[in-house]
């Protein structure tokens, strides 16, 4: 269990290295940019008595008086003063392909009290706005933005910027300030706009099925967590700005007061819920009077500050409730108590993403990481909720499998026991399916949109990579969660098809051929004439069986070689069952003989020092060892620290049969428009947008009732069916498709965000085609139509 605490610092990697992945989200520039930094233009005047106005600082006179800024990033630091800060613009200094188009922007989002912006041109004023945290949200300049200013200015003539900038109620704020245009403003929107709907499409999906299970249950550490969901996604609110702009629009100097109280509040919650889980309270009684001593503290204080508004203290209350979270899990691990290592994992998360967050609030160096300051609590935030949810589940199971062995010694009772048992996996398998379909129908817009962004040549396509690689790598992280909490719950099934061995093989090539490019590394793919050119088995699970061992293979070799070879042995005389023999073998940093007992250990690491280096969850040889088994095929390892390792996969797999894809009669429908029903109106634009761009035309439905409809009235070439609608679902949709005599041969597609093998067994039996798990990916969806158009 110790071991399964390190991963924490796996947490820590990713989150920072996200905020430095998705840092480069402007440039700083002269003629031919779009965004110009202003840090070395600003010149700054302070104004203790607040003597002021705008009349006086733009005078003559006052003009010797401004300070030039000296430092990369403007920051004030008296916090009873007021600043006016000037900036000069000449002709010279920007591109006058966007003259009219220049938005004054501020990266981080300072809880300013009051802000009036002032633009002169030729010694007039022909602009003034005043916004703030504390004026309503129409007062604002571009699209409800806090501080964002248009800056038109007249080709060929100089102009100057002041900004008066109450400081009140702060020590000190860091004001960056920047000129970017309009689709470099829209852009941001873009991505922030997505993120943010991710997140709390999560947060209120969690929240919604916890609270069934909360009022099921009757369980304390449920209503904690629930309440640690509300507290923490109202305090996101306020801090990004969401709140300010949907909720609270009408009351906007509330921003400030609920994200103090917020972060006030969070403190106790958060410690009771770790206290819960735990059982600390009957396991280590010597823990209840620090418990209650914390509780009760914190809760005055939350009093007081609700009280007098004074809410200086909160930033030591939010440390103390990390250190006491700390120390409980810690002492859950010295007790060997389960679920403690999980609960780490979980806090590392939250706490390396506050560190990010208070680091780049108080560093008055422009590191590129503003714009993206709030995200790191966010992603730190939700991936400790989602920890929390799967500890909770994993809690549900222990609890049941307890009651069962008690209730089995009871023979009188022994039924009521397997119920027992058997409701709590169902509970298991109904939150893993609602957590599946909740984050992966958002996703699937943001993948979607990203798609569509890198195919605009406006678009910075760096920019683009790195975050749709970082969401393809959240993915990846979810899913690697999913498929273990399926392994566990024993919901594994081996759903076996005809495959191109030769195709299959070549597509893992070409990918790890360039994973290996990359690294300079030296690849040697061999797979002999004696592998049949088809194979009868689970290409999902065998891929992921390979990709596990490859991406090991890559990740832990610095230089050398890999070796994948891939062998074929007859079994019988009438060539009916044969074993495929698969060796991945790397010349990377190999393992002792006492690692090697260990390696297949979920959630478990080498040493400190590996996961520093490399990082990864840990389960990824678990989820490999595992699929192997359910297929009755078998894993053996051989290795020497510092000369590398081997792996060698046997799997019983019969020569399969040349599967032909045999396509509809539709050549007389080529120009037929493809179905899409779908109920997300989100969802809905992107795929029409993805289907645009592959050459085909399409028609919506938002539900089954009237995709029914729509077929009644006109042909279509195909369908994309999503599976979880109102009115009418898909399953129901086919089956009644299916009952038209001209429709039996329709294509019918699943597109949908369940993950399970149930789930897409289901789609099978119901009469589709094909099954397409979102997020979808332009490229699989174009190769999945040519199979039937």
């Amino acid at each position: 269990m110790l071991r399964r605490s390190y991963l924490c610092l796996f947490f820590i990697i990713c989150v920072f290295g996200m905020n430095i992945a998705c840092a480069k989200d402007h440039q700083v520039g002269y003629q031919g940019q779009e965004s110009l930094d202003l840090a070395p233009f600003i010149y700054y005047l302070e104004d203790p008595n607040w003597a002021y106005d705008i009349e006086a600082v733009s005078s003559q006179a006052f003009s010797s008086r401004f300070q030039r800024n000296q430092a990369k990033i403007f920051k004030t630091l008296n916090g009873e003063s007021q600043y006016w800060l000037r900036i000069s613009l000449s002709p010279e200094l920007l591109d006058k392909s966007f003259a009219d188009k220049w938005i004054l922007y501020l990266r981080r989002q300072p809880q300013i009290q009051g802000l009036v912006f002032y633009l002169f041109e030729s010694g007039q004023e022909i602009r003034r706005v005043k916004t703030g945290v504390a004026l309503p949200s129409t007062s604002r300049d571009i699209d409800m933005l806090l501080y964002a200013f248009r800056v038109s200015i007249t080709e060929g003539k100089a102009a100057t910027i002041y900004l008066q900038v109450d400081n009140r109620n702060y020590q000190g704020i860091t004001i960056p300030l920047e000129l970017i245009t309009e689709v470099q403003l829209h852009r941001r929107n873009t991505f922030n706009t997505g993120f943010l709907g991710a997140f709390y499409g999560v947060m209120i999906a969690l929240f919604l099925y916890n609270v069934v299970l909360a009022v099921r249950l009757n369980d304390w550490a449920h209503y904690s967590y629930l309440l640690l969901l509300v507290i923490g996604t109202t305090a996101c609110l306020a801090m990004d700005g969401s709140g300010s702009r949907y909720v609270w629009s009408a009351y906007p100097q509330l921003t400030p007061v609920i994200k103090q109280l917020g972060n006030i509040s969070i403190c106790p919650v958060h410690v009771g819920f770790i206290f819960l889980i735990l059982g600390l309270w009957k396991s280590i009684p010597k823990l209840r009077s620090s418990f209650i001593g914390f509780i009760s503290l914190s809760s005055s204080y939350l009093l007081y500050a609700i009280i007098s508004g004074n809410t200086q203290w909160g930033f030591h209350f939010i440390i103390a409730s990390f250190l006491f979270g700390l120390v409980y899990i810690a002492m859950a691990i010295y007790k060997k108590i389960p679920l403690a290592g999980y609960l780490l994992i979980a806090e590392g998360s939250l706490i390396a993403a506050s560190a990010a967050s208070i680091t780049l609030h108080f560093s008055s160096i422009d590191m590129g990481l503003e714009s993206w300051r709030m995200w790191s609590v966010h992603v730190g935030l939700v991936l400790e909720v989602l920890l929390f949810s799967l500890v909770l589940a994993q809690r549900i199971s222990m609890q049941y499998r307890q009651s069962l062995q008690h209730e089995r010694k009871l023979v009188e009772v022994k039924q009521q026991a397997i119920a027992a048992y058997q409701s709590s996996m169902q509970l298991k398998n109904d939150f893993l399916s609602t957590v599946s379909h909740e984050l992966r129908t958002p996703m699937n817009a943001i993948v979607g949109g990203l798609q569509l962004l890198k195919k605009d040549q406006l678009s910075d396509e760096s920019s683009v990579d790195i975050i749709y690689d970082g969401a393809d790598d959240m993915m990846r992280l979810v899913n690697d969660i999913l498929i273990h909490a399926e392994i566990q719950a024993g919901k594994i099934t081996v759903r076996k098809t005809d495959v191109n061995s030769t195709a299959f093989f070549t597509t893992l090539q070409h990918l790890y051929q360039q994973l290996c490019n990359q690294k300079s590394l030296t690849l040697q793919w061999h797979v002999t004439p004696k592998v049949p050119p088809w194979l009868y088995t689970d290409s999902q699970k065998l891929s992921i069986i390979i990709t596990k061992l490859m991406d090991n293979a890559v990740k832990y070799t610095a230089q050398g070689s890999l070796i994948f070879h891939c062998d074929y042995k007859i079994c019988d005389e009438s060539n009916t069952l044969g074993q495929l023999i698969i060796r991945v073998e790397d010349s990377g940093i190999g393992m002792s003989k006492a690692d090697q007992s260990k390696i297949f250990e979920s959630f478990s690491q080498l040493d400190t020092g590996f996961q520093r280096r490399y990082g990864g969850l840990g389960i990824g040889l678990s989820i490999c060892q595992d699929l192997i088994s359910s297929m009755h095929g078998q894993l053996t390892l051989t290795s020497q620290l510092d000369k590398g390792s081997s792996f060698t996969v046997s799997l019983p797999v019969a020569p399969g049969k040349a599967a032909h894809h045999q396509k509809p009669d539709i050549s007389h429908q080529q120009r037929l428009p493809i179905l899409v029903v779908e109920d997300n109106i989100v969802n809905q634009k992107v795929m029409q947008k993805i289907l645009q761009n592959l050459g085909y035309h399409s028609v919506i439905a938002n539900h089954g009732q009237e995709a029914l409809d729509l077929l009644s009235e006109q042909r279509f070439s195909l369908v994309l069916m999503d599976l979880q609608m109102p009115v009418m679902d898909g399953f129901s949709c086919v089956e009644h498709i299916r009952q038209i005599p001209e429709l039996t041969t329709l294509p019918v597609i699943a597109v949908t965000a369940n993950l399970m093998d149930a789930d897409k067994q289901r789609c099978l039996e119901a009469g589709m085609h094909a099954f397409m798990t979102k997020p979808v990916k332009m490229q699989e969806l174009e190769e999945l139509l040519s199979q039937f158009l």
